[in-house]
């Protein structure tokens, strides 16, 4: 069974591969949740998926909304989840890559993400 959590995954990833008139409105995907608390099957939560795709307006949106962060089951916090962001050393794109990452640190460090290291 696919949850709410699984389709905004999956329309990152889907994101990633289609032009830009092909994209999926992640914002809007987002906004349509009715409960911003949802999670994986491993406790991640919306910070996590977003941290991980480099979303920081998504951050940005749940700590506007007010969705507190957490760990996972496994003590990782959204920042681990940034850990996992794909890159390119080849990619011509690498300096506006870095620059979502960087972007991505600072809207987790704001919405108040711990950054201490996993216990």
């Amino acid at each position: 069974m696919t949850t709410k959590f699984d389709e905004i995954r999956d329309a990152y990833q889907r994101n990633m591969f289609v032009s830009s008139a092909e994209k999926i409105d992640i914002p809007k995907l987002y906004e349509q949740l009715p409960d911003l608390t949802v999670t994986n099957d491993y406790g991640e939560n919306l910070y996590h998926l977003a941290a991980q795709f480099t979303d920081a307006n998504a951050i940005k949106f749940l700590q506007e909304a007010g969705v507190n962060t957490s760990c996972d089951q496994y003590g990782n916090t959204a920042l681990h989840a940034l850990t996992k962001t794909r890159f390119d050393y080849d990619d011509p794109k690498l300096e506006e890559r870095a620059l979502e990452i960087y972007g991505t640190a600072k809207a987790l460090l704001a919405a108040g993400v711990n950054a201490k290291k996993k216990e």
